[in-house]
C-alpha cells in the first residue's frame, strides 16, 4: 500500500471465510506459532535476513549503479505517502528495509502468541451466525 506505511504492530491474517474456519481450531493455531518460531530460528532469523540483504548487495555489486544508469533514479520521485517515507538513495532504501525487518521481527517474536485469541471460545461465538 503506497498510502500508508504498512503496520509493523499487527498479526494480518487473510479476510476469507476460510483461513476464519481454521483459525478457529486451537490446534491449528498452535502450529502456527510453532512454524513461526521454527522458521524464525532459520531464515526468518534477524541475522540471518540482515547478512542475506549484505551479501545480495555485494553479489551485485556494480550492476546496481548500471541499474541507475539505464533506468534513471526512482528515489527523485515522490512514490510513496506521506513524502517522508521515500527513499532518496539505494542506500537508503536497503537500510528502511532492514529496519522494517528488525522492527516486526521484534514485535512478532513479541505478540504471535496473540494469534489463539482466533481459537478461543468467544471468537468462535462470532463466526456462527
Amino acid at each position: 500500500n503506497y498510502d500508508s506505511p504498512m503496520n509493523r504492530e499487527v498479526i494480518q491474517m487473510q479476510n476469507t471465510p476460510w483461513q476464519k474456519m481454521l483459525t478457529r481450531d486451537e490446534e491449528y493455531d498452535e502450529r502456527i506459532i510453532n512454524r513461526y518460531r521454527m522458521w524464525r530460528e532459520r531464515f526468518l532469523n534477524e541475522e540471518y535476513l540482515l547478512n542475506y540483504i549484505d551479501e545480495t548487495i555485494a553479489f551485485l555489486g556494480d550492476a546496481v549503479d548500471r541499474n541507475f544508469q539505464v533506468w534513471g533514479y526512482t528515489f527523485d520521485l515522490n512514490m510513496i505517502e506521506p513524502e517522508g517515507r521515500n527513499p532518496r538513495s539505494h542506500e537508503e532504501a536497503v537500510e528502511q528495509t532492514k529496519t522494517f525487518i528488525v522492527e516486526r521481527g521484534r514485535w512478532m517474536d513479541e505478540h504471535i502468541e496473540t494469534v489463539r485469541q482466533y481459537g478461543h471460545p468467544s471468537a468462535t461465538k462470532r463466526y456462527n451466525h
